[in-house]
């Protein structure tokens, strides 16, 4: 059953392509977000006003929230990434330096922590 498992994982899992993913998404989640910092709040629709009601303050933008927002979206999308892995079937440790944040820590590093 494990071959199973492992030989559906290697042909659903593309470690290159899934970490170009994270990033391109993140990226366009990040200039979406500045990009709406560049428009008045004035100029939103509503339904634009209620997307982003929680950067709103006051009717102007709480242009910290966005930042930070900015900051954590694509720790946040790899982070993502790598659970809905995890919970597809793909074993922890074994595949750990493939998944995104492997491409920041080694798989050595991370068990010379435990």
């Amino acid at each position: 059953m494990d071959e199973i498992v492992d030989g559906i994982i290697q042909m659903s899992y593309s470690p290159a392509i899934n970490v170009y993913l994270v990033w391109i998404f993140g990226i366009y989640a990040v200039w979406k977000l500045n990009s709406m910092l560049q428009k008045d709040v004035s100029e939103l629709s509503e339904s634009e006003k209620e997307r982003f009601q929680q950067f709103i303050t006051d009717g102007k933008w709480s242009v910290i929230k966005m930042r930070l927002t900015a900051l954590i979206t694509i720790p946040f999308l790899g982070f993502i990434n790598d659970v809905i892995f995890i919970m597809i079937g793909g074993p922890k440790i074994v595949v750990y330096s493939k998944l995104w944040w492997g491409q920041f820590l080694s798989l050595d590093t991370i068990l010379n922590f435990f």
